[in-house]
């Protein structure tokens, strides 16, 4: 009786032992099967993430180049403008200088009131483009075109005021503007070359660089005024 006890214990333990590693084995499977679920799971969510963000990647590289084209376009008509601004800025300077140099000269081909009106006319003209469009050149380039106004200014008041002086007050008067040609003269020099120096840095053409001693010596070579006598 007790054998058969013993026996039927063992196989008791037996049974119970193989439900328990077929369970063991059963939940390890099942536990690998909810794995593998939840791993593709989150392989399709990473899938989608990489598909999204490659869509958000091109959509940013488009707007990136949109963005560079836009700004070299921009870029572009800057600096056409600047070349057309700075060109006709030049123009009417050129007209300015040629409108005092019909002043100096020993010619008379327009009388002297004349002569004043042109290059009032011509100062004006520069004056009032230069201001429009001082934004288009350097600080350092309208700073000094700026400075230049004084002289040239002074010189055509003075220019004015000879006009309608009488002969002793005319001799002492031109000596005076003797003096501020030579000034308005070398301020000319100045301003071409300001100018043509903000050009050539648009264009990027080397720039000659100029002596101020051969500048003073160019700016003394003036004839003297004898167009009011």
């Amino acid at each position: 009786m007790n054998k058969i006890f013993e026996v039927n214990m063992i196989e008791l333990m037996v049974g119970g032992l193989l439900i328990f590693l077929l369970s063991v084995w059963i939940g390890k499977v099942w536990n690998n099967k909810v794995l593998r679920k939840k791993k593709a799971q989150v392989d399709d969510y990473i899938k989608t993430l990489n598909a999204k963000h490659a869509e958000q990647v091109a959509s940013l590289e488009n707007e990136l180049k949109v963005d560079r084209h836009s700004l070299r376009l921009t870029q572009t008509q800057l600096i056409e403008k600047r070349i057309a601004v700075i060109d006709q800025c030049y123009k009417y300077f050129a007209d300015f200088d040629q409108a005092i140099d019909e002043v100096k000269s020993s010619e008379k081909t327009f009388s002297p009131q004349e002569n004043y009106d042109l290059a009032l006319l011509r100062f004006t003209a520069f004056v009032s483009f230069f201001d429009r469009n001082r934004v288009y050149f350097s600080a350092w380039t309208a700073t000094k075109v700026s400075k230049s106004h004084a002289s040239s200014a002074a010189t055509l008041d003075l220019m004015k005021a000879l006009i309608y002086a009488d002969e002793t007050l005319s001799n002492t008067t031109n000596e005076e503007l003797q003096s501020l040609f030579n000034k308005l003269n070398s301020d000319v020099n100045r301003i071409r070359q300001e100018i043509e120096s903000e050009m050539r840095a648009i264009l990027q053409i080397d720039q000659t660089i100029y002596d101020d001693d051969q500048d003073s010596d160019q700016d003394s070579a003036l004839p003297a005024l004898s167009i009011f006598h």
